[in-house]
């Protein structure tokens, strides 16, 4: 049996690169090895141009996290400490953000670094571009409480959700929606708004 120590880490974020929306970047530790890791510390200096808030995340025993939230930049740690990650576990931290408002154009790079006793300092960046703050539409149609089977003279309802995932607010937008010909139209719209991404079909 020969003793293999290796950690790896990995980040990414999620974000639709406008001024003035939410986003998250994510940081996993693992281990790849074939023995349990100790004296872990995963370091990140976060970068300018956005408020961070506080990380997410279920650490293992022993583990602790090192962080102010608030603008960048700043700098946040993930150690083990008297705790150990076994083979095959991972550690994954999502750190909230929100992109400043009149945050130019630009690319945004964030590097986190992997120190694991036993094994050689581990980098990895991810870079995400700031586009110019414009309205995006997200539209999804769906069926309210569906059924796994409907018999003719039956009665459903559609829904359209239309939500706006953009920098700017959306105006004049303009729906169209074709019925299936084997469909009878019954009337009755409704509509409404909500900051509610998933609130419930027929609530007002």
């Amino acid at each position: 049996f020969r003793a293999i120590t290796r950690g790896n880490i990995s980040k990414w974020a999620v974000t639709n690169g406008q001024p003035g929306c939410a986003g998250s970047y994510f940081i996993r530790v693992c281990n790849n090895g074939n023995v349990p890791l100790t004296g872990i510390l995963a370091t990140d200096t976060l970068p300018a141009n956005l408020t961070y808030g506080a990380p997410i995340v279920a650490l293992p025993a022993g583990w602790s996290t090192s962080f102010v939230p608030g603008p960048g930049p700043r700098v946040f740690n993930l150690l083990s400490g008297g705790g150990s990650l076994p083979v095959g576990g991972c550690v994954t931290v999502e750190i909230p953000f929100t992109i400043n408002v009149g945050t130019p154009p630009m690319i945004i790079q964030n590097c986190v670094t992997l120190y694991v006793t036993g094994t050689t300092a581990t980098t990895t960046c991810y870079n995400f571009a700031v586009a110019t703050p414009q309205p995006i539409a997200c539209v999804a149609k769906m069926v309210c409480n569906k059924q796994n089977s409907y018999s003719p003279g039956d009665i459903f309802t559609y829904r359209l959700r239309i939500q706006n995932i953009g920098g700017q607010n959306l105006s004049g937008a303009i729906i169209t929606d074709v019925l299936d010909p084997n469909l009878e139209y019954l009337g009755n719209v409704r509509g409404y708004t909500s900051s509610n991404y998933d609130i419930p079909c027929g609530q007002p």
